[in-house]
């Protein structure tokens, strides 16, 4: 049942009253046809009674079933009027799909196809005086109008094949969600949002991926979801946890327990030189923007008073700290895997964990060694002081 709300409503023009409800209630319909309302007129007799008085049974129960089906419509309607601002999208005119911070500058990029697989598809913008405009999507609400600047007068750019054009609404500051509009072709741009959290949920998407990166190690709900959920991968005999040297394959007493870490790209292979860059690229945004770095980005250690972002370089630390000293010298191995980045085996959309390959590590060498001394002293200074 629709809320009634207690207090008076002005009418917009040419709206007409179409029925008194059963809670005293009237609906109007008329200039905002995608907008309703319903209020208190008390002094009315209840529609039910009303129409007990006039019409038999049959009647009444037909008009009741009216009344019921114009509630819905009306509820239907509003509802997908809510999704349909703008009336209709088009990926020419193009947002910050994450979106824009309040005071900094935004600007949308229109794009008109010229050249490649999209030329048979042109957009021919409104370039002409005020013609784009900014609108909120919750009521279509113009919140800025203005002009469209031509790229480079006009010409195309080679590598994307379109002509283009910048709308800068860098004025438009207030929170909340919006879109970009084109007066003359009467279609607008996809959602956007401004505000100064709105890199909060890209943020925590980006850091997360590591966790997915991890090697034995569950993913399971509510950490994931149930969808990409598998139990912890290379946990087979002869696998992270027996691993063998890549020259005495099979040999158990070359076996080392070298598990953990994140696999590398698109194979599952775990390289501690290739873990340098990663390592220090995110202990070095935690440096510089500690604040934005939260205890909460839903990862197994979350809320253990420790920023999840060093939990998560802490998992790939631990297992260089495994690579180290396998002959007395302190150097490190340099990886743990199979003898190719084949993932042929999975085809067909089997998980990780279905992998049985067993996993060999290669020798330590000098640039392996070099990669973990520049970063196992960041455990002391970054995580250390936390857990102390």
């Amino acid at each position: 049942m629709l809320p009634a709300y207690n207090h008076s409503i002005r009418l917009p023009p040419n709206s007409t009253i179409v029925s008194v409800g059963s809670s005293s209630e009237a609906l109007f319909l008329g200039d905002w046809h995608h907008k309703f309302a319903r209020f208190y007129t008390s002094d009315k007799l209840p529609l039910q009674r009303y129409h007990s008085l006039k019409y038999p049974f049959g009647e009444r129960k037909l008009i009741f079933m009216k009344q019921q089906l114009i509630w819905t419509l009306v509820w239907l309607l509003t509802s997908l009027s809510s999704l349909a601002a703008p009336p209709s999208t088009t990926g020419f005119i193009r947002v910050d799909q994450f979106g824009y911070l309040q005071n900094a500058r935004k600007v949308a990029v229109v794009v008109n196809p010229q050249l490649g697989s999209n030329a048979g598809t042109p957009f021919n913008a409104s370039a002409g005086v005020n013609q784009y405009q900014v609108r909120r999507w919750a009521d279509d609400a113009v919140v800025f109008t203005g002009t469209l600047q031509v790229w480079r007068d006009g010409v195309t750019q080679t590598q994307s094949g379109d002509k283009g054009w910048w709308f800068d609404f860098s004025s438009v500051n207030t929170p909340g969600s919006y879109y970009v509009f084109d007066v003359g072709n009467n279609v607008g741009s996809y959602r956007f949002e401004i505000g100064d959290n709105v890199y909060a949920d890209v943020l925590k998407a980006a850091v997360r991926t590591y966790f997915y990166q991890r090697i034995n190690f569950a993913k399971q709900p509510p950490y994931t979801d149930a969808k990409w959920a598998d139990v912890a991968t290379h946990e087979w005999p002869g696998q992270d946890r027996q691993a063998t040297s890549r020259y005495a394959k099979g040999n158990m007493s070359t076996a080392r327990d070298l598990h953990g870490g994140w696999m590398d790209a698109g194979d599952m292979n775990k390289y501690v030189t290739f873990a340098e860059e990663p390592v220090a690229l995110l202990l070095e945004a935690y440096r510089l923007n500690p604040a934005v770095f939260g205890d909460n980005f839903n990862i197994p250690e979350s809320g253990n008073g420790i920023p999840d972002i060093l939990d998560e370089v802490k998992w790939e630390l631990d297992f260089m700290r495994r690579m180290q000293d396998a002959t007395g010298t302190g150097g490190l191995l340099l990886k743990v895997g199979v003898d190719n980045y084949d993932e042929s085996d999975r085809n067909g959309g089997l998980p990780p964990s279905a992998d049985r390959r067993p996993r060999y590590y290669l020798p330590e060498c000098t640039s392996s060694t070099l990669s973990g001394l520049l970063c196992l002293p960041w455990r002391v200074r970054f995580i250390e002081p936390f857990r102390n």
